[in-house]
């Protein structure tokens, strides 16, 4: 498994991906519209807060990927931190080290940009359980719950 920086060429491959993670998603009930998922991928990958990392199959397949934004703290703004806004392996590919290594490359991302913290989120549902599990075996510490409602 190789983990690497997208690219823009690589948006249109990872369609099927943002599909494949909307269907499995809370947030389903937000029509999924990949001219606006690219233009996220677009804005990780061209801004300097931005960052979004693929994990690839040796033929260079796109299995995984995850995302993140910087900015400062609301209390501190010299307290820059990291947020993830996207982290997800496609399911034949999550006995492999995908999800692993796509959370090493944006922890090590956040430290060379100079982030303080490291925002991970976790949404309801079927897996959350276990990726609370892995957040807190990595040294995360639960800070909020986040509530939605359709206006």
């Amino acid at each position: 498994m190789k983990i690497r920086e997208a690219t823009i060429g690589d948006i249109p491959e990872l369609g099927p991906l943002f599909e494949a993670f909307h269907g499995e998603s809370a947030f389903r009930a937000i029509d999924l519209d990949l001219d606006s998922a690219g233009a996220t991928a677009h804005l990780l990958i061209e801004s300097d807060l931005g960052a979004l990392f693929v994990a690839c199959t040796e033929d260079d397949r796109i299995v995984g990927a995850t995302g993140a934004l910087l900015y400062p703290s609301w209390f501190n703004r010299q307290h820059v931190v990291g947020s993830e806004v996207l982290w997800y392996v496609l399911p034949d590919h999550r006995r492999s080290k995908a999800g692993k290594l796509l959370f090493n490359a944006l922890e090590e991302w956040g430290q060379e940009k100079g982030a303080h913290s490291f925002s991970m989120a976790s949404a309801a549902g079927p897996h959350q359980k276990r990726v609370n599990q892995i957040y807190e075996s990595r040294g995360y510490k639960a800070l909020e719950t986040s509530f939605i409602k359709e206006l």
